[in-house]
């Protein structure tokens, strides 16, 4: 399935509320998506209430793929040659839950992050 046609699908999702997927972490479920990896569930953060992180739910049976994906994002050295302060982890739960490393960075500069790993995993399709 191509992009376009992925981003109509995920512009189609919505929550138990009729909500759709939080724009701050739409991009790392689309890219997700584009890897084969169905979403169980996500959220981009909030400060008052829930978790104040985002945070994206995939089945076991990607673990092996979540795993090779975010060893490629937790590279040392970013696409622009800095270094990488982008890095993200695997909570096992009752599904595996994709959050970030650092969850003490302001809530912002994580959504930013979200995005971030979203279009970098939209760009290495294999």
């Amino acid at each position: 399935m191509d992009l376009d046609s992925i981003r109509k699908k995920v512009d189609k999702i919505v929550d138990k509320q009729g909500l759709p997927i939080d724009s701050n972490i739409k991009e790392l479920v689309i890219g997700l998506m584009a890897h084969g990896i169905n979403t169980t569930g996500s959220c981009e953060g909030h400060k008052n209430w829930g978790q104040p992180y985002p945070w994206v739910d995939v089945p076991y049976k990607h673990a092996r793929k979540i795993a090779q994906l975010i060893a490629r994002q937790n590279r040392p050295i970013s696409d622009n040659g800095k270094k990488n302060k982008n890095n993200w982890v695997i909570r096992p739960s009752c599904e595996l839950r994709i959050i970030p490393q650092n969850q003490q960075l302001p809530l912002g500069t994580m959504q930013k992050y979200a995005k971030e790993f979203g279009l970098f995993l939209q760009r290495i399709l294999d």
